[in-house]
């Protein structure tokens, strides 16, 4: 005998799971690798204003592009990412292993 109270949830199931397979897949945009200043506070905001990073591009601190003759300024994902991450700054953890290390030898 079949549980009159399953009926109703299977058939539901099966009406959710066709609508799902009629969806059309979503598409996820790549993440640019070379991107301009528009593109840099979009993609890595934590960079701050566009102030900041003209100021950072100033002082030599922020890895940057500028073509031959042209204004604009150009930035690699990932080279701002490495200069986002900056120097890893160690757990207690790390450094007690690293002195336990150091004295075992």
């Amino acid at each position: 005998m079949d549980n009159p109270f399953l009926l109703p949830i299977t058939s539901r199931l099966d009406n959710i799971e066709s609508k799902l397979s009629n969806l059309a897949p979503i598409k996820v945009k790549a993440e640019p690798k070379i991107v301009d200043l528009k593109g840099l506070l979009m993609y890595r905001s934590i960079v701050g204003t566009k102030a900041t990073v003209y100021k950072l591009v100033h002082e030599g601190r922020l890895p940057h592009y500028k073509p031959e003759g042209s204004k604009t300024l150009y930035f690699l994902l990932e080279e701002i990412d490495n200069y986002l991450l900056g120097k890893k700054v160690k757990t207690c953890q790390e450094i007690q292993s690293e002195a336990d290390r150091y004295l075992s030898k």
